[in-house]
């Protein structure tokens, strides 16, 4: 009896076996792992760079008044001294016209009080007049003459602020903003309106950051070419003109100015472009994909499975910005095995279980373009399209029934919270573009969608990047239709800033935690 009970209790017990080793097998999360690849030594220095005007001022105004006419627009060229505005100043004007008719009056005055006082000066000598009023001639000569000068003094004055009604060029440049209308009331000295912005661009300056490991190699005078994307077959000499001559303390690089010949007027000033020092050879270093990289308040981290299936947060020193891929100067080894597309959650010390060990070639192709690939736009819902045939958009497209999130208010505090977390983020505000647009005199919203929002933040706080030149807003887009909700967001020049959105959008798909309890 006691055998037909343990023969029967025998299959339970593997079966209950099994689910545990299944269960302890789940509770382990995959993951997918890359290895660095080895960059070109010798192949020249390639450097991301910003492209400004040689001179840039913004013109405001100098007296107040009514702007009565404007003379010149958008993309004039200029000359300098050349009128750009007039004010009118009807104030100055009268002040003006009364201090000339007090100066006549004044020099009236001094003609009579110098007649007078030659008349004392010939009649003192015979005894017709006296010593005293003599001198109270003089006197009153003098007091004339000194308020002539006054008088004149006034007019000067009042000319010189009643010139200031005319709006005129510092020097040659080309118009790039004009900030007013005929009519505007012009306040003098007010910093928030400018009149005109003005730039010369015959000559540019291009700015660089120049990592500590070549920053000596770098010297006024030494040749660089400079490469435009959107010219792709042509190639501009530049020459570097100075440099900081101190590394930043942040990013551990040398800020470098070059000059650049522009009279032909094929590059754009304060577009982004490249560097490449033919003359400086680049060292040999280590790149991995872009979304490999963990953003934490500790700085920069990659995270790599060890041996024994343990993660090891690293903390890394980043070099160049390829794109897709980024160059690693510090913190990893030719052999570890790094992990792609790692969680915000990801802990040191955590067990991992690699899904599948993929070789150099899994880093993306650098011949790769701005495409999506198949297995990420399956994964993620994300794909790549050309907006307008011009900016590139990520997109993303989900049905209601994928997501927990019911409404356009939860998706938003979705990615409020995302941006509040994360340490290289700061929460800037939530627009309601849709009401922005039905309100427009021509705004036109498609019949589709019956709401839409835009979630703006900055991204780059703390980052040492030797490619951020500066910290820009950012912007999230939710549309919401009857069936769908669409999520998109302009590709942006700092790729680890593409890169954490992606993942905000990859994830939101993810099932609700009350949801993943309840799988077996």
């Amino acid at each position: 009896m006691a055998v037909a009970v343990i023969a029967g209790l025998q299959p339970k017990l593997r079966q209950k076996n099994l689910l545990a080793t299944e269960t302890a097998e789940l509770a382990v999360p995959s993951v997918t792992v890359v290895s660095p690849v080895p960059g070109k030594a010798g192949a020249g220095l390639l450097l991301p760079a910003e492209i400004k005007s040689w001179t840039e001022s913004p013109i405001y105004a100098r007296a107040n008044g009514y702007l009565k006419r404007w003379l010149v627009d958008l993309g004039d060229e200029v000359k300098a001294g050349q009128l750009l505005a007039e004010i009118e100043i009807p104030e100055i004007a009268e002040e003006l016209d009364r201090a000339r008719h007090e100066l006549a009056l004044a020099k009236a005055a001094l003609v009579l009080a110098k007649s007078k006082a030659d008349r004392s000066a010939k009649m003192v000598d015979e005894g017709a007049v006296s010593r005293e009023e003599y001198d109270e001639d003089q006197a009153g000569l003098a007091m004339k003459t000194a308020a002539v000068a006054a008088a004149k003094a006034n007019v000067a004055r009042l000319e010189e602020l009643h010139g200031f009604g005319r709006v005129v060029a510092p020097f040659s440049g080309v118009i790039a903003l004009r900030n007013v209308d005929i009519g505007d009331l012009i306040s003098a000295g007010s910093a928030k309106k400018e009149l005109f912005r003005l730039v010369q661009t015959n000559k540019l300056r291009v700015y660089v950051r120049v990592p500590q490991t070549n920053a000596f190699h770098i010297k006024p005078g030494l040749k660089a070419e400079l490469l435009i994307p959107e010219r792709p077959n042509q190639v501009f000499v530049a020459e570097v003109a100075r440099t900081a001559q101190k590394i930043s303390d942040n990013s551990r690089t040398l800020l470098t100015e070059l000059e650049v010949d522009n009279s032909h007027g094929k590059i754009i000033a304060g577009s982004f472009g490249q560097v490449r020092f033919a003359d400086v050879k680049g060292n040999a270093s280590l790149t991995l994909p872009s979304n490999t990289l963990l953003f934490r308040a500790e700085g920069m981290q990659v995270g790599v499975v060890r041996e024994d299936g343990k993660v090891e947060l690293r903390s890394i020193k980043l070099g160049r910005d390829f794109g897709k891929t980024v160059e690693i100067v510090s913190g990893i080894a030719l052999r570890d095995r790094v992990i792609l597309n790692p969680s915000d959650s990801l802990a040191d010390g955590a067990m991992v279980r690699v899904e599948q060990a993929k070789s150099e070639k899994s880093a993306p192709d650098a011949k790769d373009k701005n495409d999506c690939s198949t297995a990420e736009k399956n994964k993620t819902g994300l794909q790549l399209i050309k907006f307008q045939d011009k900016f590139p958009v990520y997109l993303a497209k989900y049905d209601k029934s994928q997501l927990h999130y019911r409404t356009l208010d939860e998706i938003c505090r979705y990615f409020h919270e995302k941006i509040e977390k994360h340490p290289c983020a700061r929460y800037i505000g939530t627009f309601d573009h849709y009401a922005h647009t039905k309100q427009l005199t021509n705004g036109v919203v498609d019949s589709s969608i019956i709401g839409a929002r835009n979630v703006i933040f900055c991204f780059g706080k703390k980052l040492e990047c030797p490619e951020m030149m500066a910290v820009r807003p950012r912007s999230i887009g939710i549309c919401e239709t009857k069936t769908q909700f669409i999520i998109a967001f302009l590709e942006t020049p700092l790729i680890t800033a593409t890169e954490t959105m992606k993942k905000w959008v990859s994830e939101i798909a993810a099932p609700a935690p009350s949801e993943e309890k309840q799988k077996p």
